[in-house]
């Protein structure tokens, strides 16, 4: 895992958001988690209850994704997603959508939500 290199900033409901090594991010009430995108410029992560840090990124599961995950031996990090109204949801996604530090986005992904709710 290299940590000089992570290309993601992770989303709270709160506002706040992270992008450091995947080991000191706050675990609690994720809503979105961008991250670069070889083939469509960003990711945005989200809509799971789950979050695990696995192949030098971020993954979005449900709970028996993350007993597979934490089956297998090794480190690990999981971070918790949280339930939010339609007018925070919307912002956090179009904050993630819009940041700055991002390439643009060039498509979607088919497991990637499109949009606001």
């Amino acid at each position: 895992m290299d940590l000089n290199n992570i290309d993601f900033r992770i989303y709270y409901k709160n506002g706040e958001t992270y992008s450091g090594p995947p080991e000191d991010a706050p675990i609690f009430d994720v809503l979105v988690i961008v991250e670069r995108d070889k083939n469509h410029g960003r990711r945005l992560i989200s809509d799971k209850d789950f979050y695990i840090w696995i192949d030098d990124r971020w993954r979005a599961v449900d709970y028996f994704g993350m007993i597979q995950y934490l089956k297998d031996p090794g480190w690990k990090r999981i971070l918790l997603g949280v339930m939010a109204d339609d007018q925070v949801w919307n912002a956090t996604v179009k904050a993630a959508m819009q940041d700055p530090e991002f390439p643009a986005k060039t498509a979607y992904g088919i497991n990637e939500v499109k949009g606001t709710r």
